[in-house]
C-alpha cells in the first residue's frame, strides 16, 4: 500500500476548504435544470476524499495519493472512527471508472439531494476532528 506524503498540519485547513468548495459545485450542479449524474457524484467523492485527507493531516499522518474512501477510512485513527463507516465507498467509482461513462446510471433527484446532504454532514464530523 502507497504510503502517502506528511504535510503541515496547517494544509489540513486549506484542504478542508477544498472540499467544502467541491461539495458546494456538487449542489450547484444537482440544482441546474440539466446535470449529469456523474459530474454530481464525482464532486462529491472528491469532497468526501478531500475531507478524511484532511483529517489524515490534521494528526500528522501520512496522506496517501489515492481516491479510495474505504482506504482513506482505514487509514483514519482508531480513536476516530466516523459515524460514517464506510457508508460511502461506493462513491470512489465516479472518481475512478464512472468518471468516463455516462448515462449508465440516474438517481431520482430526492436520493440524490439525500446524499448530498449525507456527505455534507460526514464533511461536518471531518471538519470537527480537523478543528480540534
Amino acid at each position: 500500500m502507497k504510503k502517502g506524503t506528511v504535510y503541515e498540519k496547517k494544509y489540513s485547513l486549506e484542504l478542508m476548504r477544498i472540499a467544502h468548495a467541491d461539495l458546494e459545485a456538487a449542489e450547484v450542479l444537482f440544482a441546474a435544470r440539466v446535470k449529469r449524474q456523474e459530474n454530481i457524484f464525482l464532486l462529491a467523492q472528491q469532497a468526501l476524499e478531500k475531507a478524511l485527507k484532511a483529517v489524515l493531516c490534521s494528526r500528522g499522518l501520512p496522506v496517501p495519493h489515492l481516491h479510495e474512501i474505504s482506504l482513506l477510512v482505514d487509514r483514519l485513527p482508531e480513536e476516530i472512527e466516523p459515524p460514517f463507516g464506510n457508508q460511502f465507498n461506493s462513491l470512489t467509482e465516479y472518481a475512478t471508472i464512472r468518471r468516463y461513462l455516462e448515462g449508465k446510471e440516474t438517481h431520482e433527484d430526492e436520493v440524490t439531494e439525500a446524499a448530498l446532504a449525507e456527505i455534507r454532514a460526514a464533511l461536518n464530523w471531518c471538519e470537527e476532528k480537523v478543528n480540534l
